[in-house]
């Protein structure tokens, strides 16, 4: 996908179920050859990426971190302000003063702005556990499958440290 942005091109639509021969989901991507195709492109590109967060929890729910973080990169969060009463809530996370069920919506606001920005990145487990907790709202025993922490209370304690270091790198 890197290849594809860096030649121009732009996401516009990712497949909901996995090609039989690949198992990988298929991504249409644009190129606008002219200034009226590049409007079309920018706007298929950019619907996509607002409503992209969303579907993580329905039909994209399995997809690796990886290649969400990729597809969210980009991303205008002007629809989606943080607060200070938001900010305050997700560094109490981090520092274990709040409840992840007190803090999902605005942890959810800011790790999809998180993502956003190219340069903020974590360890490939932190990234998987904050995908498939906070935007994908998997179980505990999915989780637990895609991260090897077993048990709710190591689940939270890897979420608190990567939503530290997110914090610490951004």
């Amino acid at each position: 996908m890197s290849f594809w942005r860096h030649a121009g091109f732009d996401v516009a639509r990712l497949g909901e179920r996995r090609d039989s021969s690949s198992g990988m989901h298929s991504v249409q991507m644009l190129l606008g050859l002219n200034p009226a195709g590049r409007v079309s492109m920018n706007h298929a590109g950019r619907r996509f990426r607002e409503q992209f967060p969303w579907r993580l929890a329905g039909s994209f729910q399995a997809l690796p971190a990886t290649l969400a973080i990729a597809l969210m990169q980009g991303r205008d969060c002007a629809d989606l302000p943080l607060s200070e009463a938001d900010r305050a809530d997700v560094v109490a996370f981090a520092r274990g003063r709040r409840g992840l069920a007190d803090v999902s919506p605005a942890l959810w606001r800011w790790l999809v702005a998180q993502w956003a920005t190219a340069d903020r990145t974590v360890q490939p487990q932190q990234a998987e556990l904050l995908l498939a907790a906070i935007l994908q709202h998997q179980s505990s025993e999915v989780l637990a499958r895609r991260t090897g922490l077993a048990g709710q209370r190591q689940q939270t304690q890897g979420l608190r440290a990567a939503v530290k270091n997110l914090l610490q790198n951004g």
